[in-house]
């Protein structure tokens, strides 16, 4: 296994083609093919199912293909290292965000940083904080940004701030209060994420403190899909305020505090403990932190 057979199994995996692949990497198909099953033929499994329209992963080559992100990173990382100076700001970093920060903080990173430090080039994932760390240590990220992070000998978890979960409700289902207990939840009709989402184990666990269980309605794993089903009518949805904001249709819900600090998420920005931290990831860190605390604190 080598990495140019790796560029060649993740392009083709993004085009689900070999042809498609062997024209963009201006490389013949049949050459392209046979790298590919010059590398099943080493690991011992299927990376692909051929079909009529082209291939797609078999579950095997779902996992490769995580791991070759992570190696090819790592490899453009090096090199963009060795071309600059050690004082120099430059190179590339790969930042995750989770779903709710992502759509607010993006553009503003990205913005910032062409205008202080032109010379980085940022690559932004968006996921779950389970699977934002799962990147962060398999190599295809350099930093994220992720609630409740579990501390590892691998992770540095920089803790950011406090978020609270709060109730989100269409107009029509408005409870009209502005602050709800726990005992008043756990009796309304909730949309939730399924586990291992942090906001589903944050209120399955608060609701268990009290000897009471969420009566979920539906679970969802996307946050656009959730506020369609809260203004739908289906039910009510504990969410950050972040992601409510970020819909841009703040106007269709209502929000209720909950009580005390009955759900909330620690937001941490974490990193890789054995990797070492570029100029340019040290910078993308400190402000994608900033930007962070200041979404969080509104």
């Amino acid at each position: 296994m080598d990495i140019k057979q790796l560029q060649y199994f993740v392009r083709i995996a993004e085009l689900g083609s070999v042809s498609r692949a062997a024209d963009a990497l201006a490389v013949a198909q049949p050459a392209l093919s046979r790298q590919v099953r010059l590398l099943e033929v080493e690991l011992g499994v299927s990376v692909f199912i051929r079909h009529g329209r082209g291939v797609r992963l078999t579950e095997s080559g779902k996992t490769l293909y995580e791991h070759a992100l992570g190696i090819l990173h790592q490899c453009d990382r090096t090199r963009a290292l060795m071309q600059h100076t050690s004082h120099e700001v430059a190179g590339k970093v790969a930042v995750g965000l989770p779903p709710s920060l992502c759509k607010l903080l993006a553009a503003p990173l990205l913005s910032s940083l062409q205008r202080r430090h032109p010379g980085i080039r940022v690559t932004v994932r968006e996921g779950l904080s389970s699977h934002l760390m799962e990147w962060l240590l398999g190599g295809s990220l350099d930093c994220a940004l992720v609630y409740n992070a579990v501390v590892t000998p691998e992770i540095i978890a920089k803790p950011l701030g406090i978020e609270p979960r709060w109730l989100v409700s269409s107009k029509l289902n408005s409870l009209h209060r502005k602050r709800l207990n726990l005992e008043a939840l756990a009796a309304l009709p909730l949309i939730l994420p399924s586990r291992p989402h942090a906001t589903r184990l944050n209120v399955d666990r608060a609701l268990a403190d009290i000897g009471k269980v969420a009566n979920v309605v539906a679970e969802v794993d996307g946050v656009p899909a959730i506020l369609e089903l809260v203004r739908g009518g289906f039910g009510h949805a504990v969410l950050p305020l972040a992601a409510v904001k970020a819909s841009g249709n703040a106007s269709d819900f209502v929000t209720t505090a909950l009580s005390g600090h009955a759900i909330e998420s620690k937001l941490s920005l974490v990193t890789a403990a054995r990797r070492p931290e570029s100029n340019a990831q040290r910078a993308v860190s400190e402000e994608l932190s900033n930007l962070a605390i200041k979404e969080i604190s509104q």
